[in-house]
């Protein structure tokens, strides 16, 4: 776009209108790219069920609830925040090591938090 104008270079004509062409744009929550690339997408995710954990913390180590009620909890905030969008990924290797990877060290700081209450910690 120069100077605010679309040029020929990088728009795309579609029934009439001229759109600008763009490497990524956002859809769903998901960063779409022109070589299909996840990556910044799958990063994003991976952080905000590491938010939605720490901001779950007081959770974790509360007596009150039991711990098959902190499991349900787990899966359906923290997990469902990680996976939300993910039917729209063409997930790679990496990618899918990176998920598996992340979602292990959340449920050691679970279990970990769980397990120090239960011992009196």
């Amino acid at each position: 776009m120069e100077n605010g104008k679309l040029t020929k270079k990088n728009c795309i004509r579609i029934n009439k209108r001229d759109m600008e062409k763009v490497n990524q744009f956002k859809y769903l929550g998901s960063n779409v790219t022109n070589n299909n690339n996840i990556s910044s997408t799958i990063n994003h995710v991976i952080n905000k069920g590491k938010k939605c954990n720490y901001g779950l913390r007081n959770l974790w180590v509360s007596k009150l609830l039991l711990k098959g009620t902190q499991g349900k909890i787990y899966k359906t905030l923290i997990r469902t925040a990680v996976l939300y969008g993910c039917q729209s990924w063409t997930v790679m290797n990496t990618d899918e090591g990176k998920l598996s990877v992340s979602e292990k060290k959340l449920l050691r700081k679970f279990i970990a938090q769980i397990v120090s209450i239960g011992n009196g910690e």
